[in-house]
């Protein structure tokens, strides 16, 4: 079995709980938008306010175990 990974979205606030991991990135629309990868071993928890113009996001992880993603989170 795969790493565990459960994202939470109130408004453009994105919150993440998952298995131990090393990467936490919040990819989107917004290619070069700053501070949307997290690299830390170990975490658990990470969470994301999406900027002006991002108009979709998913959330991807890197862990010992394998990688997991979220489907994708539309924005209004």
């Amino acid at each position: 079995m795969g790493p565990e990974l459960l994202v939470e979205c109130d408004g453009r606030h994105v919150t993440v709980d998952c298995s131990p991991a090393d990467r936490i990135c919040f990819a989107s629309n917004l290619a070069w938008a700053p501070h949307r990868c997290l690299h830390e071993k170990g975490m658990t928890h990470a969470e994301y306010d999406a900027v002006n113009g991002e108009k979709w996001l998913r959330v991807e992880i890197n862990t010992p175990d394998g990688d997991a993603w979220s489907n994708i989170i539309r924005f209004n």
